[in-house]
């Protein structure tokens, strides 16, 4: 999820980006007090096809993602599209607008369950727009569990530790050593009562 890249390939025939669109994000990632904080913005893309049919945009757009990793498994989400052109005026409503909640939790140290919850803001829904909606994000999240599921499988008995980043990866690696820290701060707290 701190990773959009994925967005190009995992749900290019929904919500996705074009993987160019993808490459030449603008990305701001910040080390918060309770995690990470990024802003992708990709300005004048091409529109990802459900979006286009759902609000009836013609040309590009500009797409924004803004996520709030909250340790230790919450990520706060507010996404938006807008015709190209309208950001750099500052408009930030009239088009695509989700806000999210993202919690990944542990049930064991291979399983975890995954809850979510979006609040859409968008032009008055049309007649039956609603269910679709709702079908929409349905399918997209059941993408990233699938997703999820094979990156456990992949990661089975392999040191992720020897894993190479690459430049999208910058919010990812944010947020794995802010994790590492707290544990570590955790140990160390509990270390002297076990004493």
């Amino acid at each position: 999820l701190m990773d959009l890249s994925h967005l190009s390939y995992l749900h290019k025939n929904s919500i996705g980006s074009s993987p160019e669109d993808s490459e030449n994000a603008q990305m701001d990632v910040k080390r918060t007090e309770r995690g990470v904080k990024f802003m992708r913005l990709m300005l004048d893309a091409k529109c990802p096809p459900r979006i286009a049919e759902r609000y009836g945009f013609a040309g590009q757009i500009d797409r924004w993602s803004e996520f709030e990793y909250v340790a230790p498994s919450a990520i706060l989400q507010w996404s938006g599209i807008i015709p190209a052109g309208e950001y750099e005026k500052g408009v930030r409503e009239g088009g695509h607008l989700v806000r999210a909640l993202h919690a990944v939790t542990p049930e064991t140290e291979r399983t975890s369950h995954y809850f979510f919850a979006t609040a859409n803001g968008y032009q008055k829904p049309g007649p039956g727009d609603q269910k679709n909606a709702i079908a929409g994000i349905k399918d997209v999240f059941r993408e990233d569990v699938h997703m999820l599921e094979q990156q456990q499988l992949r990661l089975d008995n392999f040191d992720t530790d020897d894993l190479l980043d690459a430049p999208s990866d910058v919010a990812r690696v944010q947020m794995i050593r802010f994790l590492k820290q707290k544990i570590k701060e955790d140990q160390d707290l509990a270390r002297p009562a076990a004493e």
